[in-house]
């Protein structure tokens, strides 16, 4: 009896555990799968959210430029250099912008510079307006971004160009929209040839990263190297990639009505990977509270099985015997 019960409870523990272990396995692939996809669904669906953002904060500063070149004081003759300085600060100042100025048809603004080389200020004589790529302003040293406008005549809209207006942000301004985006992870902004204009680290945009320079000489940048390419062509989408031995997804889009600008969100892979340990813990736990439990039903079952069988057995025995009376187990 001890051995058929042994054999039976033993067979049906090892039937629930690779039962459940199937099951596992199989519930733990589609958690991982799912969550996976739903973050690269999500990092690609911020990004394109973020690139609007930026896309609106930009157009925002480029249409107060744009009202500004319409404003007859600022191209008039019987204005000094001084008051149209002392309007475009008022301007600049109730917009939240850090400043401005105006520059006249030869390149000479009202804050005492000359930008007649500065390539947004010929883009303003032909009629067109501008946003920069960060840069160095000769005047203070600071990374600056350009919004340019024309400056037109009597303030009249597509008459004749009288000169350029410009504005500047804060200069942190870029930074901070990535800033606010993921508290978890990072994003940043990449222009058309893969430099970094805007980050969490103020640094790497004045060092000028590039991620395709850096991946000539190390193999570890090959990844997201790849990913640039992709946001440089304008693309949408999502990847993996390994920093620092850290593994991350990113979701990347494109920034709307700028120079070949992109935006990058980040987020670290064990984000998604924790819910999978999670899920595996539980279902680990369930697997060996089944096999317990298991065991002891079968066990249970066993014993009642394999008495009978036991009874019948000795008494085939006593019969082998010659015992002819004694009474027959139902």
């Amino acid at each position: 009896m001890k051995s058929i019960s042994k054999k039976m409870t033993l067979f049906t523990v090892l039937l629930i555990i690779i039962s459940l272990l199937v099951a596992t396995v199989a519930s733990v692939g589609i958690i991982y799968s799912t969550t996976k996809a739903l973050t690269d669904q999500t990092l690609t669906e911020t990004a394109t959210v973020a690139a609007d953002r930026v896309s609106w904060e930009l157009k925002s500063m480029l249409n107060v430029a744009i009202q500004a070149g319409c404003n007859p004081k600022l191209s008039s003759a019987v204005y000094s250099k001084g008051q149209k300085q002392s309007e475009i600060d008022l301007i600049a100042s109730t917009f939240g912008l850090d400043r401005g100025t105006v520059i006249d048809k030869n390149g000479q603004a009202s804050n005492g510079n000359e930008y007649s080389d500065r390539e947004y200020f010929k883009a303003a004589l032909e009629g067109k307006t501008t946003i920069t790529e960060p840069m160095i302003g000769r005047s203070n040293g600071k990374l600056s971004v350009i919004i340019a406008a024309p400056l037109w005549k009597n303030g009249v809209l597509n008459s004749e160009v009288e000169g350029c207006v410009y504005f500047v942000p804060n200069e942190e301004f870029l930074n901070d929209i990535v800033r606010a985006l993921n508290e978890n992870g990072a994003s940043y902004i990449i222009d058309k040839n893969g430099n970094t204009i805007a980050d969490f680290d103020m640094q790497l945009v004045k060092d000028g990263e590039n991620i395709q320079k850096k991946a000539e000489e190390d193999s570890s940048y090959a990844a997201l190297a790849q990913t640039h390419e992709k946001m440089e062509a304008g693309e949408t989408g999502s990847a993996e990639y390994t920093s620092n031995g850290i593994a991350k997804h990113i979701g990347y889009a494109p920034i709307p009505e700028t120079n070949g600008w992109s935006i990058a969100v980040t987020a670290y892979s064990s984000d998604y990977t924790i819910h999978c340990l999670k899920g595996l813990l539980v279902l680990a736990i369930i697997c060996a509270a089944s096999a317990v439990v298991g065991g002891i039903i079968a066990g249970l079952i066993s014993r009642k099985i394999g008495k009978p069988i036991k009874l019948c057995a000795e008494r085939i025995e006593k019969l082998s015997e010659g015992d002819l009376t004694s009474p027959v187990p139902m």
